[in-house]
C-alpha cells in the first residue's frame, strides 16, 4: 500500500487554490456537528464489537526543555464510511509549542484508514491549525474568540469579561463542553457550569446562543478537538489526490 506525503510547500499550494477554504471550512461545519451529536464519545465507552463513531483520547503532552510536545489522536468513522477502503477515519496529530521563537507551532498530522488501520498520508499541518479555526466564528455582534490557552493555569481573558459573555443568560460557546470546561483556566476560574456553555456544533445544528438583544460580547473558547485536525488533513489529501500534489511513497506498507 502506498502512502502520500504533504509537505508545507504542498500545503500551500492547496490552500492557494480558491475552492479550498470552502471545503475545508465545510469539514469542519460537518465535523463539529457530527462531534456534538455523538455526545462526545469516550474510547473507553466504546467495545471492540461496537466501536463510537467519535473518539477522541484525552491528549498526550510532553515535556523537554525547549518545548511541549502535544498527541492527539481521534477517530471520525464518517470519512471512512463516505470514501470507502480509500477513506482514512483515523488520525494522529502531534504539535510542538516552542518555548522560544515566533517561528510558529511545528505540527504534523498522520491518516490511517479504519478498516485495517494502515497508514495513508503525512500531511504538515503547520498552517492548517489557523484555517480549522476560521471556523470559530460566532456572531456579528462584538466576539471575542479565545484558542490557544489549554491548562487550567492559562487564562486569555479576565473573569469580568467571561460575565459579559453570559450577559443576559447568553451561553459561552466552545468546541467541547467537557475539555473546556476541564481545561480552560478563564473557565474554570470564573465558575463556569455546564448549563453556561454550548458547543459550536450545536449551534451549528441551529442551537440557540441566547441574550439576543442584549449588551456584553459573544464569547467562543477553544482548547482544540482532534476531531477538526483529522477532518482537515483528511480534505487536504483528497485535493492533493485529485490535483496530482504531494509525494507518493509506493509499496510503503
Amino acid at each position: 500500500m502506498s502512502i502520500t506525503v504533504l509537505t508545507a510547500a504542498d500545503v500551500s499550494a492547496l490552500l492557494a487554490h480558491p475552492d479550498t477554504l470552502k471545503d475545508a471550512l465545510a469539514s469542519q461545519r460537518e465535523v463539529l456537528a457530527a462531534f456534538s451529536r455523538s455526545g462526545n464519545a469516550k474510547p473507553d465507552a466504546a467495545t471492540e464489537n461496537a466501536p463510537s463513531e467519535i473518539q477522541i483520547p484525552h491528549r498526550t503532552t510532553l515535556n523537554t526543555e525547549g518545548c511541549t510536545t502535544l498527541c492527539m489522536p481521534s477517530r471520525v468513522r464518517g470519512l471512512e464510511g463516505e470514501k470507502g477502503s480509500q477513506g482514512t477515519g483515523i488520525g494522529v496529530k502531534v504539535v510542538s509549542v516552542p518555548r522560544q521563537g515566533d517561528a510558529g507551532l511545528p505540527a504534523t498530522t498522520t491518516l490511517f484508514e479504519g478498516k485495517e488501520g494502515k497508514l495513508r498520508a503525512v500531511v504538515n499541518a503547520r498552517a492548517l491549525t489557523a484555517v480549522r479555526n476560521a471556523c470559530g466564528a460566532v456572531k456579528d455582534n462584538t466576539a471575542i474568540i479565545l484558542i490557544g490557552s489549554y491548562k487550567p493555569t492559562m487564562h486569555e481573558i479576565p473573569g469580568s469579561v467571561v460575565a459579559q459573555g453570559m450577559t443576559g443568560g447568553r451561553k459561552l460557546v466552545v468546541d467541547s463542553r467537557e475539555a473546556c470546561l476541564r481545561e480552560a483556566g478563564e473557565l474554570i476560574d470564573a465558575h463556569v457550569a455546564e448549563d453556561d456553555v454550548v458547543e459550536l456544533g450545536d449551534v451549528l445544528s441551529g442551537a440557540s446562543v441566547g441574550g439576543e438583544g442584549e449588551g456584553g460580547v459573544y464569547i467562543f473558547k477553544s482548547v482544540g478537538i482532534s476531531v477538526q485536525d483529522v477532518a482537515i488533513a483528511d480534505v487536504m489529501l483528497r485535493l492533493a489526490e485529485a490535483r496530482g500534489l504531494g509525494t507518493v511513497i509506493p509499496d510503503y506498507d
